[in-house]
């Protein structure tokens, strides 16, 4: 028999799914859990021992959900690692408070989901309450997205589906998202990660 405990954990995986299944993207990194990792929503996460804005994130898809004092802290790093890999990704949940200081952070990121002083986002509230600040806060919370994006083509990580297997790839000690496909002829990167990572690069004499 599920306890309650089983019961809500199963109930969140199954929320932060149908998120990601909305936007249609799979999130590789938690920025905000603890360090025991015990209420992250993903496989990778950052902790207070391991911060978020001294981690190389470039590339991930970040689901962020931070203390609110470091609302602002945590916008600045991600689109610092979105200016220097465009394909990085991020969600964050805030309280819907005065935006105006948040104005320019948020700036080309969409509101995907607000819920209301009633509603108790699964992916936010724990039993052992994930963030204490916000549950005293009478607010509603919103849920804002940027997705990744590279001029002309888009890049492989935006055209993941959720029902694709994808996993975790680690090269030259970066982490970056990779699609599995059976039916491939040939392994394919974009530049920009390629240039990223380190990877030597040279000219092919066959067009591709």
């Amino acid at each position: 028999m599920l306890n309650a405990l089983d019961v809500h954990s199963r109930q969140k995986a199954e929320d932060f799914k149908a998120l990601e299944a909305k936007l249609g993207v799979i999130f590789t990194l938690d920025a905000f859990s603890k360090d025991s990792g015990s209420n992250r929503l993903c496989h990778h996460y950052c902790s207070p021992s391991r911060p978020f804005q001294k981690h190389d994130a470039a590339g991930e898809i970040i689901w962020m959900h931070p203390p609110y004092l470091r609302i602002t802290q945590a916008l600045r790093h991600f689109r610092r690692l979105k200016e220097r890999m465009p394909c990085t990704a991020a969600a964050i949940l805030i309280p819907k408070i005065d935006k105006v200081p948040l104005q320019k952070d948020l700036q080309g990121m969409q509101l995907i989901r607000e819920y209301s002083v009633h509603e108790k986002p699964l992916v936010l509230f724990n039993p052992d309450a994930r963030q204490e600040i916000e549950q005293q806060l009478a607010v509603p919370l919103q849920i804002w997205y940027l997705g990744p994006g590279l001029p002309g083509p888009p890049p492989l990580c935006a055209l993941i589906q959720p029902k694709s297997m994808c996993f975790s790839a680690h090269i030259n000690g970066y982490h970056t998202l990779a699609m599995m496909d059976s039916g491939a002829s040939q392994i394919f990167v974009s530049t920009a990660i390629a240039k990223h990572m380190h990877i030597p690069l040279q000219q092919s004499k066959i067009p591709v």
